[in-house]
């Protein structure tokens, strides 16, 4: 894509070593400017998360999402998500996973009508320590 002029490693500079890795980039373009781009992750390998995903239990992770200042509001959050999601339970996943950090809400209103929110993670990096646990709630939806 890059060689012809569309230009995505700027959103992320790890784009390249996510991609290396084997993760999925869906982008969307206006033009040859990058107005979104998400990434999902079917292998331990690429992912790059904290969160327990379980890949070998036909899970997937996705999330690095990010738009174009410029192209905010317009649904392209919303467009890709979708499309990323038809994308991973067509080779057959049945859990698809994310993350969304708490204060991060123009995201979660973005994709609050696709998923359904079914806990809060906590992630602790101490030096190389790093911990990660998860809380079900009780109800459903994003409040």
């Amino acid at each position: 894509m890059e060689a012809e002029g569309l230009e995505m490693r700027s959103s992320n500079p790890k784009s390249r070593q996510l991609l290396d890795k084997g993760a999925i980039a869906f982008c969307i373009f206006v033009g040859r400017e990058l107005a979104h781009i998400g990434w999902i992750t079917m292998t331990k390998q690429a992912a790059v998360t904290s969160m327990k995903v379980d890949f070998s239990n036909n899970e997937v992770h996705g999330g690095l999402a990010w738009t174009n200042p410029k192209y905010r509001r317009m649904g392209f959050q919303q467009y890709c998500a979708v499309k990323r999601r038809q994308f991973a339970f067509s080779k057959g996943k049945t859990v698809y996973r994310t993350e969304i950090l708490k204060s991060n809400t123009a995201s979660q209103a973005a994709i609050a009508k696709l998923v359904r929110k079914y806990g809060e993670g906590r992630h602790l990096k101490i030096m190389w320590w790093q911990f990660w646990k998860e809380t079900p709630l009780t109800r459903t939806g994003y409040d």
